[in-house]
C-alpha cells in the first residue's frame, strides 16, 4: 500500500512516544527465533498518525485515501476509553502457532496491563470474520463488547471490539 512500507514501518517504530514505537512491542522468541509478537498500550498514549504521516512522506496521502474507504472500521478502532489497555496487534509466525506462543503474548499483554494504573481492561480488535483469531480470543475469556459499521467500499469489512477485565487469568 505505502510501497517501502518495511522502510516506512522501521522508522515509525523508531520514534518514541506514540502508539506505534517499539516501546509498545514485545516480541515472543522460541529457540533464539522470533516467533511472535503483540504491540499493546494503554489509554491517553498519542496515536500514531503524526508519525506514520511523516516516516511516510507523500505515500501517507494513499494512506488517506484507503483510509476514507475503510472510514467504519478506523472509526471503531481509534476509539478507547478510559481504563483500557488496548491490543493494537498481535501476530504468530505460522511455523509456531499452536504451540503456545499466542497464548503466552496475551499472558505478557495481561501483565502489561496489570502494570499500568489506569487500566481495568484489556481490550482489542477483531475482523468480524477472523473466525480462528475471534475463537482464541473468545477462549482467553474476552467477549464482543461493540461491532463496527460495514465499510461498504472495502468489501463490507467490519471489526468486532472485544475485552476482557484485567483479572481474568490466561492458560
Amino acid at each position: 500500500m505505502f510501497g517501502g512500507g518495511r522502510a516506512v514501518l522501521t522508522r515509525v517504530m523508531a520514534q518514541p512516544q506514540h502508539a506505534f514505537s517499539f516501546q509498545h512491542v514485545t516480541v515472543a522468541e522460541v529457540d533464539g527465533r522470533p516467533a511472535g509478537m503483540c504491540q499493546g498500550f494503554g489509554f491517553g498514549t498519542p496515536g500514531g498518525g503524526l508519525a506514520l504521516a511523516r516516516a511516510a512522506g507523500v505515500r501517507s496521502v494513499r494512506a488517506g485515501v484507503v483510509a476514507l474507504a475503510l472510514l467504519p472500521a478506523v472509526t471503531a478502532l481509534t476509539r478507547h476509553a478510559q481504563g483500557e489497555w488496548y491490543l493494537q496487534a498481535i501476530a504468530v509466525v505460522p511455523d509456531f502457532r499452536g504451540v503456545g506462543v499466542g497464548t503466552a503474548l496475551f499472558a505478557d499483554a495481561f501483565d502489561r496491563a496489570r502494570a499500568t494504573d489506569d487500566s481495568d481492561r484489556l481490550v482489542l480488535d477483531v475482523e468480524r470474520d477472523n473466525h480462528r483469531a475471534r475463537a482464541l480470543y473468545e477462549r482467553l475469556g474476552l467477549v464482543v463488547t461493540s461491532t463496527s459499521r460495514r465499510a461498504v467500499l472495502a468489501n463490507n469489512v467490519q471489526v468486532q471490539r472485544m475485552a476482557a477485565p484485567l483479572d481474568t487469568t490466561v492458560r
